[in-house]
């Protein structure tokens, strides 16, 4: 016989009828938490939900990347996961009340991560089980719609989300599901019913409360569903099919393989619809901000005393609550966000937008801005400074990425589906002059050339992703060795990084692994000999320039850099000249024998936190933004080191196509900006006598890094305005 539960957990979709059932259990005579949100109009008969559970759950969400509102899968729970947050659950729940017999605990976001809560249980020596709330689709969806705003597809898919996450997560725990529309016809059958399937006796009969139950059930709390015409409609109707025969016979095998179908159905889409979701919350946002624009310029429209006090307080509303996010302490960042949020509801600006006002201003943003520059062909010139951009070759399908991330996957993929995160955030970063190219062909690499060359890049430094004799990306670069046509200098740059699930190059969700030894050192170096030899490959002082991206991670380093040397010594050259970039911890890149170091930028550069001054930030997010004019600023008034230390400059660097709401940005780029850097380096690199006349070499980050934002090739809104400035940063340089 299986242990008669003491803790209730109450899961189900927002507004399905959790706090319904929660109220219920307390006439029943169930305990809750002492901290339980107050009910509002929202709610008049009580949330029944825990502060402490509540804002625990949903910074779980946001450390695994997601919100209450994703309709996304919910990635598996990781050990850094559970040792954060495992206490902090084991703590709330060993203060629970049981003494009466049941203690319940309520919250929607329960459905997300039930793992977690019922290891927690178990820890805390409390014996649970899960309530699930279900309710029509139809309603569910159109009670959020109502109450956030969201469209159709979010709203149904959200729910979706809800229905498949409660019941996988809860397969191997004591459960039962609840109809809310069968509990107000009846409460006292249903609670009667759900006592019989968890194993326990509610303190309370529920004949004996029948009065109260029926008192508490309002049948207006029902109200009136509007029909839902979007795909996933029947998707979430066959879920809540399924499970509802769960509430009538225990047939839970038997629905297993029906309801995993539709999870892997959903899944194909959930992705697409939560971009689309984020993007029309980002819309609605700009839309009120025109409107508040045009009524802080139109003279023009009376206003009765009344409705202006009333927007007078709604506007002082508004910014006492803008001055409280601003505050450094006590505020947390969170709470700073929350209120600035509320101040966003309480700005006299929700006004509806008419079908022309919105087409008129879609016009208006469509339009090409004053920054925007055609290609020009600039005056041929020799420059004294070797410009280097570096260059991604991801864009082109191979075989390994069908198998990590999908068939057909490339780097655009990334790239197509960004959405902005804050209020005129420039995304999705879009191709101008080659559109979505395919490194496949020949033809895109000779026109990059030609364009490259034409403003002032002297040639490009080539990621290579060697591990340990397993070569991935390199077909153009294959391609490009063999058509001496494309006469473009180049060097090669071994990214040498774990690919992850996370494209962050950390030790999770590992693809494929660097695995390091001298002989692999050896291996490496023979492979890349062919590159080195051509004609066209980049040499300081007669050697071939190899760039190691991060060296603080490869053991036995010191060792391995005197292997390349005897290396390439054997071959008959002069020696080789190895740049190691700035992107690790610990000792300088010439202490552990490189030639040299180069910057790379944003990696160890002085920046300054300002997502909480942004206003309009999308819904989730939790990564971090930076200003670049202040990191120019300050790069301007860098001392220059007695090492080598090559100079370089990046671009509007962002990595919002990767990370979607996790990602860091650096807002506030302009072209200005950026070339007054790249003049800045330039003249550096000039009258410094330590660079020999081979040393005078600036890099860019980066020539095609579109998921990062940082792109030299031209965009739909800027155009060529990336090129001309280095061209014309270089030129300034130069005639100084």
């Amino acid at each position: 016989m299986n242990p008669t539960p003491n803790l209730i957990f109450v899961a189900g979709m927002h507004r399905s009828g959790t706090s319904a059932i929660s109220g219920c259990l307390e006439i029943l005579g169930a305990t809750h938490s002492s901290d339980l949100y107050r009910s509002d109009t929202a709610n008049l008969k009580g949330y029944f939900e825990s502060h402490q559970v509540v804002e625990l759950n949903d910074e779980i969400l946001r450390e695994m990347g997601r919100s209450w509102n994703d309709c996304r899968t919910v990635p598996a729970v990781t050990e850094s996961i559970r040792r954060k947050f495992a206490p902090k659950i084991k703590s709330i729940l060993e203060a629970a009340d049981v003494s009466d017999g049941v203690f319940v605990l309520k919250d929607p976001r329960l459905s997300l991560l039930p793992s977690l809560w019922i290891e927690g249980a178990k820890e805390a020596g409390l014996e649970p089980a899960f309530l699930i709330a279900l309710r029509a689709v139809e309603a569910s969806a159109t009670s959020i719609i109502r109450r956030d705003g969201l469209s159709e597809e979010a709203a149904t898919s959200i729910v979706l989300r809800y229905l498949l996450a409660a019941e996988q997560g809860t397969r191997d725990v004591t459960r039962a599901f609840l109809e809310i529309e069968q509990l107000v016809q009846d409460p006292v059958r249903e609670f009667m019913r759900v006592q019989t399937e968890l194993g326990i006796d509610w303190p309370a009969a529920p004949d004996a409360k029948a009065d109260s139950l029926r008192e508490f059930l309002d049948s207006g709390m029902l109200k009136e569903p509007v029909p839902l015409e979007v795909p996933q409609t029947k998707l979430a109707k066959g879920a809540l099919h399924l499970l509802k025969s769960l509430t009538q016979a225990r047939r839970d095998e038997e629905q297993r393989v029906p309801l995993d179908a539709i999870s892997a159905e959903f899944a194909l889409s959930c992705e697409a619809i939560h971009d689309r979701m984020c993007a029309q919350q980002l819309r609605l946002a700009v839309e009120r901000k025109w409107e508040l624009d045009a009524m802080k310029t139109s003279s023009e429209e009376p206003l009765h005393g009344g409705r202006k006090k009333a927007r007078h307080l709604s506007s002082f509303s508004a910014g006492v609550l803008r001055v409280a996010a601003r505050l450094m302490n006590p505020l947390s960042p969170r709470t700073a966000r929350r209120f600035r949020n509320s101040a966003s509801k309480r700005d006299p600006i929700h006004l509806p937008v008419s079908a022309d006002r919105l087409q008129h201003k879609q016009a208006v943003t469509g339009s090409r801005p004053a920054t925007y520059k055609p290609f020009v062909l600039p005056t041929p010139k020799d420059h004294r400074v070797r410009v280097l951009a570096h260059y991604l070759p991801q864009f082109h399908p191979i075989e390994e990425n069908n198998e990590w991330w999908g068939h057909g996957f490339t780097e655009w993929t990334n790239v197509t589906r960004a959405v902005p995160n804050f209020q005129d955030h420039y995304q999705p970063h879009l191709p101008d002059h080659m559109g979505f190219y395919d490194l496949r062909l020949p033809e895109v690499m000779s026109e990059q050339m030609r364009i490259a060359k034409a403003y002032g890049i002297h040639g490009f430094s080539y990621y290579f992703y060697w591990f340990s004799g397993k070569i991935l990306l390199e077909r153009p670069l294959r391609q490009m060795l063999e058509d001496k046509s494309i006469d473009m200098p180049f060097c090669l740059n071994w990214a040498n990084e774990n690919w992850t699930r996370n494209w962050s190059g950390d030790n999770h969700s590992i693809l494929i692994q660097q695995d390091y030894s001298l002989d692999d050192a050896v291996n490496f170096l023979n492979y890349i000999r062919p590159y080195m030899e051509d004609s066209r490959y980049i040499r300081i002082s007669g050697k071939p320039v190899l760039i190691v991206y991060k060296a603080s991670v490869i053991p036995m380093i010191k060792e391995i850099i005197d292997v390349w040397r005897e290396t390439v010594t054997s071959w008959g050259e002069d020696g080789i000249y190895l740049i190691g970039a700035d992107t690790g911890k610990g000792d300088t890149a010439q202490s552990l024998g490189f030639d040299a170091c180069v910057q790379f930028p944003p990696h160890k550069m002085h920046h300054q936190t300002i997502t909480d001054n942004l206003e309009g930030l999308r819904p989730g997010f939790f990564g971090e933004i930076y200003d670049y004019k202040e990191l120019v600023d300050f790069e301007l008034t860098r001392s220059e080191p007695s090492e080598k230390l090559f100079r370089s400059t990046m671009l509007s660097w962002d990595n919002t196509a990767r990370r979607g709401a996790g990602s860091r940005i650096f807002a506030n780029f302009s072209i200005e900006a950026y070339q007054n850097w790249m003049t800045h380096i330039c003249q550096n690199v000039l009258k410094d006598d330590k660079y020999s006349e081979d040393e005078k070499i600036v890099f860019v980050n980066a020539w095609n890094e579109w998921a990062e934002g940082a792109h030299l090739e031209p965009d739909q809104q800027l155009g060529f305005s990336y090129l001309q400035a280095t061209y014309d940063g270089l030129l300034a340089a130069e005639d100084s």
